[in-house]
């Protein structure tokens, strides 16, 4: 929806076109798959998830790549998750899942050369956007330990005890916004 492109920000669908058609032809020159760009012109999380799983239900789409759609209060996570499943095909969000494979591959890869175990690391992030949490997942995923990660945002270090992260709406009037975190 052209809402996050580049770290240019909200700047439309249709200006984030070259960057699609660029995925595109990157993909396509790996010889694996033959991408076909859209950019829909809509920041409604119904409208697009909705376009999005019509399309999905085409005969020869195989797989949905999502690019591009802001983090902020969480929607590319909701649009991401009600399209995993509502459809059979895998549905891939570039920014985030793109991001934590390759994260995710060289911090193994860096591990193994050093001799050393990801379950003994200490490791630590400055962000807690969409690309941050999912290289979290993808970390845990491999054998990080939860106890051994420590994550800054804007505001400080992350954690339980911080107010503006109490799980609890009642108490913290943001939670809705930070579900993520």
């Amino acid at each position: 929806d052209g809402t996050a492109i580049l770290g240019l920000g909200n700047i439309g669908a249709f200006a984030g076109m070259p960057v699609m058609i660029g995925k595109a032809k990157i993909n396509a020159s790996a010889g694996r798959f033959n991408d076909v760009p859209i950019c829909i012109n809509s920041t409604n999380n119904e409208e697009l998830i909705a376009i999005i799983e019509f399309l999905g239900q085409c005969q020869n789409v195989k797989s949905i790549n999502l690019e591009d759609i802001t983090g902020d209060a969480g929607r590319c996570f909701k649009i991401q998750r009600a399209l995993q499943k509502n459809l059979s095909i895998p549905i891939f969000h570039d920014d985030q899942d793109g991001t934590a494979g390759i994260t995710c591959a060289g911090l193994l890869a860096g591990l193994h050369k050093q001799g050393k175990d990801i379950t003994r690391c200490k490791i630590a992030f400055s962000g807690a956007g969409a690309a941050a949490n999912a290289i979290i997942r993808y970390l845990v995923a491999a054998g990080a330990k939860r106890e051994n990660i420590v994550v800054l945002d804007r505001r400080g270090i992350m954690s339980a005890r911080r107010p503006d992260l109490v799980d609890n709406a009642g108490l913290n009037q943001l939670y809705y916004r930070n579900d993520e975190k």
